[in-house]
């Protein structure tokens, strides 16, 4: 997964210029640099699996309006290294699993304000969380790690298999503590790591980053209802080869709804973006055929319940590449990995290396490279 191409704030205001005054809504689709492109994680140490939640709509940003140089334009900030709220972590978990509301009378009387109330009652009504007392939740509570141990086996408890874990000892989790059983779980399946050889700190507050990399480790432990080799190759095989056809034949009402269909998060962004101010416009005209006997590696994929990170191989193209009325053919490799999610019982693309070369092309011809 590669990062973002647009570091310095004079890039980015350029990047804001063709969404100016145009909403995600508007367009049909998120604009991929308000709400992909988070300006504050690179060299994080969780920086890898915190671009692959926000690609996947896991977890959000705050978007901050910043001016330069008199222009005004929208940061997104992911603000890893804050602690994170009780609040806060309930909202990812329950969009990570997607869990719904069944009904089940909430008794919490100090979410009616809060802006993730809905989230807290449908983790409520599902068994992930208890209240601090009878009537109270405290939503803006920072989080500890005992907590967010305690709320991961119970989200997770149905497809992670916490029993085949080995967990260490340390010397801050006595066998007394509330949370003991729930910690020993998470760190047999290194969930969650301890902070030293000998301390696992159940009671310090955990920051955003940790709570985001603790849920995608659960996601990637999950081994319930794994998706077949058909299913991967429906969704993979469909989005490329129908997406190389619909860009030959200039059929973008077709393509726009192949995106929708094929692709969620970072990958339907960027491809409708490519779409909209490269392939429709003609600023750069494709023409591709397909030589390579394309496939996937289900063998050696990472296939969990809901994230699946496999290989495409051998899509090669013989291809023809039109700009400015000159016109060069070359052979592309389209190879490489996809990243897939399972959302409403769909499969679907959430980014891969080809979405993210595109990008970076696109980028490229618009702006040009950075020194």
């Amino acid at each position: 997964m590669k990062k973002k191409l647009a570091s310095s704030l004079l890039a980015l205001s350029l990047l804001a210029t063709p969404f100016a005054g145009q909403s995600a809504s508007a367009a049909g689709y998120k604009d991929p640099f308000t709400y992909y492109m988070p300006v504050d994680i690179e060299g994080h140490w969780a920086e890898n699996n915190l671009w692959e939640m926000l690609y996947a709509d896991i977890v959000r940003g705050t978007i901050e309006t910043v001016e330069d140089d008199g222009v005004e334009f929208d940061l997104l900030f992911l603000n890893p290294d804050d602690k994170i709220t009780r609040g806060e972590f309930v909202s990812f978990i329950v969009r990570a699993l997607e869990l719904k509301a069944n009904g089940k009378t909430v008794p919490f009387k100090d979410i009616s304000k809060h802006w993730g109330k809905t989230h807290i009652q449908i983790a409520y009504q599902n068994g992930v969380v208890s209240g601090t007392s009878a009537t109270t939740f405290e939503p803006n509570k920072k989080i500890t790690r005992a907590e967010m141990a305690a709320m991961l086996v119970r989200a997770f408890n149905k497809t992670v298999e916490f029993e085949n874990g080995t967990p260490k000892d340390y010397k801050d989790l006595p066998k007394d503590h509330w949370a003991y059983n729930h910690l020993r779980m998470v760190n047999g399946l290194d969930i969650m790591k301890g902070i030293s050889a000998d301390k696992l700190a159940p009671n310090n507050q955990a920051t955003r980053a940790e709570s985001i990399v603790m849920i995608y480790r659960s996601l990637k432990n999950e081994t319930a209802n794994l998706p077949t080799k058909e299913m991967l190759e429906l969704v993979i095989l469909d989005n490329e080869t129908k997406g190389t056809k619909y860009i030959n034949e200039k059929n973008w009402d077709a393509m726009r709804d192949l995106i929708d269909v094929r692709q969620m998060g970072f990958a339907h962004s960027a491809s409708n973006t490519f779409l909209d101010m490269i392939l429709e416009p003609k600023f750069v005209v494709y023409n591709s055929v397909l030589t390579g006997d394309i496939g996937i590696d289900y063998e050696n994929a990472e296939i969990n319940t809901r994230l699946v990170k496999i290989k495409l191989e051998n899509a090669i193209y013989d291809m023809e590449r039109t700009e400015d009325g000159e016109t060069v053919e070359y052979e592309k490799d389209a190879s490489g990995y996809a990243y897939l999610r399972l959302e409403n019982n769909r499969w679907r693309l959430y980014t891969s290396d080809e979405v993210e070369s595109n990008y970076e092309e696109w980028y490229e011809l618009l702006f040009g490279t950075e020194e």
